[in-house]
């Protein structure tokens, strides 16, 4: 797990195609293997993560309702 979110806390998880989605208080976490940090989400609260009608990912934060 990055550095920066062994303390985090965190408020949502989804699971999409053999990837772990994670959101956190500064972002979106995906781990397939290894953890790695989602620049577009850097710094902002991921409050839920939801998944539409065909499948595409979104991620409700602090800077708005963002596409996966």
């Amino acid at each position: 797990m990055p550095g920066n979110a062994q303390k985090d806390t965190f408020y949502a998880c989804c699971g999409k195609m053999k990837k772990l989605c994670s959101g956190t208080t500064k972002g979106l976490l995906t781990y397939n293997g290894i953890w790695t940090s989602i620049q577009f989400t850097k710094g902002k609260q991921v409050n839920s993560i939801l998944k539409d009608a065909k499948g595409d990912l979104w991620f409700a934060t602090t800077g708005g309702l963002l596409p996966g």
